[in-house]
Order: C-alpha cells, then structure tokens, then sequence
C-alpha cells in the first residue's frame, strides 16, 4: 500500500493507493471551533479468533467545522473503494473533526468474546510497501 500526505497552513490530505490502483484521496480543510476532548477512545480487534475491546485513554484538542468547504473525498478503482462507494456517501462530508495536538497511551485490551471469525474482505497482496509524507501549498485550492 502506497501512503502519501500532503499538509499546510490550510488543509491536510491524504492519499491512499495498492500497487497502481488508486483507493481515495481525503482532504480536510484546516477550520473551524478548536475544542478540547478528554473522552478515551473505544477500538475492536480480533486476534486469534478472539473479539478485544480496547479503552485508550486520551487527551488533545480537535477543531470541528460543519460543511467544511474544501474538503472532500475522492474514491479510486480499488475493490475497497466500489465497497465504500457502494454505502452511497457523499463526496462532500456534513462535518469534518481534526485533532491539532492529541496524546494517548494504548493500554492492553480486554476480550469479551471467544471463537469469532475475523472479518471477511479484501485482504490485500503480501509485499513492501511505502510511506510518503508531501508538505506544501496544494495546486488545487
């Protein structure tokens, strides 16, 4: 999976893609009400076979914007990308939450179910990947 990120003063963007084949590009505008949060953040994962709830406690700041111009989603040939545009979202999103500062320490999780199939999906290819990081002005704006 190939990772790009591009950041400025006024926006940050991701890019998400799988040997040539584009999945999305995501772009958040930089706006809007900065609010603290100190609420833990819930995740779910399996590993072998058994269903973990993690509680991460956190604290940070995020801003909040409601129709956010500029920002967007754009989604790709992938098979991921059909499975997401196939829940009929909108390119335009409602709100946008970014965090400006967050800290937090993963804590081990607790297992509250045995015996669960994990989920069922693209799984991907096993090979290298890579990660970029792009900072700068976007020609689009």
């Amino acid at each position: 999976m190939t990772l790009a990120n591009r950041s400025s003063s006024n926006l940050k963007e991701r890019r998400r893609s799988e040997v040539d084949r584009h999945i999305l590009t995501m772009r958040v505008a930089r706006r809007g009400l900065a609010i603290k949060d100190s609420r833990p953040l819930v995740t779910f994962s399996v590993k072998e076979r058994k269903l973990i709830k993690t509680t991460i406690p956190q604290t940070g700041t995020y801003r909040f914007s409601r129709f956010p111009r500029g920002s967007y989603v754009q989604f790709g040939d992938h098979e991921v990308a059909r499975s997401i545009r196939n829940l009929g979202l909108s390119s335009r999103p409602v709100l946008s939450r970014y965090y400006l500062e967050r800290s937090a320490i993963l804590p081990a999780g607790e297992v509250i179910e045995h015996e669960v199939r994990p989920l069922e999906g693209y799984y991907g290819q096993e090979r290298e990947g890579e990660h970029a990081a792009l900072y700068g002005e976007s020609k689009e704006d």
